[in-house]
C-alpha cells in the first residue's frame, strides 16, 4: 500500500514525517532523513495500536510504501516559535466519517495518556526534571491541556480561558470535552485562518491535536521509567 508523507522541522533537530491518510500516525527524527526512513516502522506500529485498542482491526497486508509528496521548512520567527507546515492535505474539510474517525482515535490517545498518569506517584509528579523546559510531570501534563486549548483558539473556537481548571487532571476534561464538542461543527469547514504566519484548518486542528497528546505520553512515559 502506498502512504503520502509530508515533512517538516517541527523546531531545530526535530523532524517528523507524517502519514497524511492515517491520522496519529507519524515518524520523529533528529534529521529529516531520520524522519523519513522511519516512516515504515511507525505505519507498523502504528497498525499495532489500533489493534491494541480495538481487537477486531485488520491491518492490511500489503506492503508498505510511500512516498514524500511535500517537504516543508517551518518558518522560525524572532522569538523562537517556529510556524509549523500547512500542508497541501490540511486544506481538505473534515468529512462525517473523518470526524468520527478522530473522535475515535482521540479515546484511544487519552485512555493511554490516563493509563500512564494513573502510575505517578504525588511524589513524581512534582519532582523537578532535569533539562525539561516544564519542570515537572504535572506541568508536562498541564501543557496537554493548555495546548489542545490553544489549537482551537487557531479557528477562534476556544472557551474563555478564565474558564480553564486549576485542577490538572480536570483541565484535561475540560479541554477534551470542548474539542469532542467541536467536531460536529468542524465537518466541511473550509476556513483557511493565519496566525503567527502560521496557517490553520479544521483538518490541521485535529491532526496536531492527535500528534502533540501522543508525543506527550511518550514522553512522560519515558520520564516515569527513568524515575522508577
Amino acid at each position: 500500500m502506498l502512504y503520502r508523507v509530508g515533512v517538516n522541522d517541527i523546531e531545530s533537530g526535530n523532524w517528523v514525517a507524517w502519514v497524511l491518510s492515517l491520522d496519529g500516525c507519524f515518524s520523529r527524527g533528529a534529521t529529516r532523513d531520520d524522519a523519513v526512513e522511519g516512516v515504515p516502522e511507525a505505519v507498523t506500529a502504528y497498525f499495532r495500536w489500533l489493534q491494541h485498542h480495538d481487537p477486531e482491526f485488520v491491518p492490511p497486508h500489503a506492503v508498505i510504501e510511500f512516498i514524500v509528496a511535500e517537504d516543508i521548512r517551518s518558518l522560525a520567527l524572532p522569538d523562537g516559535y517556529y510556524a509549523n507546515a500547512f500542508f497541501d492535505d490540511d486544506r481538505k474539510p473534515i468529512t462525517a466519517d473523518d470526524a468520527a474517525r478522530v473522535r475515535r482515535l482521540l479515546g484511544y490517545t487519552r485512555q493511554d495518556l490516563i493509563s500512564v498518569i494513573s502510575r505517578i506517584s504525588p511524589e513524581q509528579m512534582d519532582r523537578p526534571i532535569e533539562a525539561e523546559v516544564r519542570g515537572c510531570l504535572r506541568r508536562v501534563i498541564r501543557h496537554v491541556a493548555s495546548a489542545e486549548w490553544w489549537y482551537c483558539d487557531r479557528l477562534d473556537l476556544a472557551f474563555d480561558w478564565e474558564e480553564m481548571p486549576s485542577d490538572t487532571l480536570s483541565s484535561l476534561e475540560r479541554t477534551r470535552a470542548h474539542f469532542l464538542t467541536l467536531l460536529p461543527r468542524l465537518v466541511g469547514d473550509e476556513r483557511l485562518v493565519e496566525k503567527r504566519n502560521e496557517k490553520w484548518s479544521a483538518r490541521k486542528l485535529a491532526r496536531r491535536a492527535l500528534w502533540h497528546e501522543i508525543v506527550h505520553t511518550r514522553q512522560i512515559e519515558r520520564y516515569l521509567r527513568a524515575m522508577n
